[in-house]
């Protein structure tokens, strides 16, 4: 009987680890074509140096512009993510839905401030989103998973994200 018992518990033991690993979240593919450009800076024409711009691709390359930012001036600078953390930012897309939010939102209420841009491309989809002048909690999820592999000086930030004043929208 102890035996029986001991098989029963080994056996327990061995169909949760099964359903653990089954259901454990897969890494995600990322596809050759992987690209995703991220700017944040002025709505007036968005002038070289005062437009932050992070741009990744599949291989983990993290291109970082050079920028005038409140730290002061940044010049351009690269760094290397691993195949998860590409992975992630990817996931990120998806959970957010982008390829469905729409192409822009603004408030026209609002002349001048600031904004932002996301460009990607990714197994033959490509798609551009911009935000100015307004709260995009979808959009602004993507810019704060690139932004966990950043340098701090470097995050992708506008007015919106911290201001209740700013028209809001989940998508």
């Amino acid at each position: 009987m102890p035996n029986m018992l001991a098989t029963a518990i080994a056996l327990l033991f061995f169909c949760l680890g099964l359903f653990t690993v089954a259901s454990a979240e897969q890494p995600t593919t990322v596809p050759g074509d992987f690209r995703i450009e991220l700017t944040t800076g002025s709505v007036h024409g968005f002038l070289a140096d005062e437009t932050n711009r992070i741009t990744v691709d599949a291989s983990g390359k993290v291109t970082m512009g050079a920028w005038d930012s409140p730290y002061g001036k940044l010049p351009a600078d690269h760094l290397t993510l691993g195949p998860g953390e590409v992975g992630a930012i990817l996931s990120a897309l998806d959970k957010a839905r982008f390829w469905e939010l729409k192409d822009d939102y603004s408030d026209p209420r609002i002349a001048g401030g600031d904004g932002s841009t996301i460009s990607a491309v990714a197994g033959g989809r490509s798609k551009s989103v911009r935000v100015e002048n307004m709260r995009v909690r979808d959009f602004d999820a993507i810019l704060d998973a690139v932004n966990k592999y950043l340098p701090t000086e470097r995050w992708l930030l506008h007015r919106a994200m911290f201001d209740d004043q700013f028209q809001q929208a989940d998508r």
